[in-house]
């Protein structure tokens, strides 16, 4: 693991987000992400949006919270919450990249896990981790070359939760072979993915000037494509 830097500038920080991909944007590749999709992703790294530097009032609730939760949690454990917001990479792949809530630190100075905090309106977790913060934690084991993550979360804002999460090394291995081909094959290459319906309100920050127009579509085209649609419903 390396050090990308620490940030007090969000405009600087999502700067340097650009030169790789994050634990977020992983959980957007595999369609897990309830945010972000593989094209927003895209062009969000080759800079064809700008960025977005103003905090909303939600983002900075959302840090004051942060604080907040990761002192609960070391107030219950006694362990140590340190490098907080540290942006880091992987050693041999610096576009492998994680932005950091924290490093689980013991009284002797061990890093011993990645600790994530997190704000939920759900009661509780007792059905598993959410699959997108379980795809966002496999990313940063890799990146930052520990075997843990630690999730604080906090439940509503009335009760904490702790859960931990192990690597998983072939769910890694997907990781890492999906997220090798996006940016090697996409981002690199300057190829955009497929767009998706969600990316509508994105695309119109892409091509905001776009004109207002209308266009004749072959009547044979339009067959086929009602065609392919009904056979992938029957599939």
């Amino acid at each position: 693991m390396r050090v990308v830097g620490l940030f007090d500038n969000r405009a600087d920080w999502l700067a340097a987000r650009r030169d790789g991909l994050g634990a977020s944007d992983i959980a957007a590749l595999f369609g897990l992400s309830p945010y972000a999709t593989p094209w927003s992703v895209y062009v969000d790294k080759i800079g064809a949006t700008p960025l977005d530097e103003d905090s909303t009032e939600q983002m900075e609730w959302g840090q004051d919270l942060e604080r907040i939760i990761l002192d609960r949690w070391e107030k219950r454990t006694g362990l140590h919450a340190t490098d907080r917001g540290l942006l880091v990479c992987h050693d041999d792949h610096p576009w492998m990249m994680a932005s950091l809530d924290a490093l689980c630190v013991d009284d002797d100075g061990n890093e011993l896990a990645v600790v994530e905090a997190k704000h939920t309106q759900d009661w509780s977790w007792d059905d598993g981790i959410p699959l997108h913060y379980a795809a966002q934690a496999q990313w940063q084991m890799m990146v930052t070359g520990h075997d843990r993550v630690v999730f604080a979360v906090s439940h509503r804002g009335l009760r904490l939760g702790v859960y931990e999460l192990e690597a998983d090394y072939d769910d890694q291995a997907a990781l890492q072979r999906i997220a090798t081909d996006f940016w090697h094959n996409h981002v690199q290459a300057g190829v955009a993915p497929a767009v998706e319906a969600a990316d509508n309100e994105r695309l119109a920050k892409v091509w905001p000037d776009a004109a207002d127009e209308t266009v004749e579509v072959d009547a044979d085209l339009v067959a086929e494509l009602v065609d392919v649609k009904a056979q992938q419903k029957i599939l």
